[in-house]
């Protein structure tokens, strides 16, 4: 057998994950490696996989978040519709 070992551990904090997903059009569009996660408590996170360091939280959601997606057309079954602009901080990279 071959022995694995965690690279990353990610959402530390958080209750139970229900999602998790990596926008490859980000890493194209701005080459920047993160995923984004979505928890029973109510949040979603994007964690910056090269830094590996959260740099995004939106709590606005009145219930636990089930599934995310990185689509231009989403919505809940609680007729609640919220949009979020994901802002991408420049970071200098280390030499």
């Amino acid at each position: 057998k071959k022995k694995t070992k965690t690279q990353h551990s990610f959402n530390k904090d958080a209750t139970a994950v229900n999602c998790v997903k990596f926008s490859s059009y980000f890493y194209q569009k701005h080459h920047h490696n993160f995923i984004c996660f979505s928890s029973a408590d109510k949040i979603i996170r994007f964690w910056d996989i090269e830094h590996n360091q959260q740099f995004q939280v939106f709590n606005e959601h009145a219930n636990a978040v089930r599934v995310i997606e990185f689509s231009s057309f989403n919505g809940t079954n609680n007729e609640q519709y919220i949009i979020f602009k994901i802002i991408l901080k420049q970071q200098k990279k280390k030499r």
